[in-house]
């Protein structure tokens, strides 16, 4: 964000052009200029140049020194959030460490097929009560 306001202060851009910068997706580069823009920190103006697109905003950074210093600085005192570093397992880990999770996987998905001999055999509770218990199953 502190590079892109500093492009800023060198040239007008528009979206595309500064996500062609910050090396990021179009969205990702709008969200920024969304923040900007309510940080009072640029100003949106249509363009009428033809090799920029029809009707594409231009944005323009404010004159105002004092605002920009305060942005950056409040930008620079914001710790980053940590990632959640939790690994939550496949299903197949999952499914193994919690008895009431299921995991169905078709007959004729092999690549995704579980080694059998992990799971004992079982018939699912609603097949059960819809059909009966499972051929050669003692009630």
């Amino acid at each position: 964000m502190i590079n892109l306001v500093a492009e800023l202060g060198r040239r007008p851009m528009t979206v595309q052009q500064a996500a062609d910068f910050l090396g990021m997706t179009h969205a990702g580069s709008k969200n920024y200029m969304r923040d900007l823009r309510h940080a009072d920190l640029v100003a949106a103006h249509e363009s009428t140049a033809g090799n920029v697109g029809p009707r594409a905003p231009i944005y323009h950074l404010t004159t105002d020194i004092q605002r920009i210093e305060t942005f950056i600085a409040d930008l620079k005192a914001q710790k980053p959030i940590p990632r959640n570093r939790t690994r939550y397992g496949t299903l197949l880990e999952r499914a193994e460490k919690d008895p009431s999770r299921h995991l169905h996987v078709m007959q004729d998905d092999t690549h995704y097929q579980p080694p059998m001999h992990r799971f004992k055999p079982f018939r699912d509770g609603l097949v059960a009560a819809l059909f009966g218990p499972a051929a050669g199953a003692h009630a």
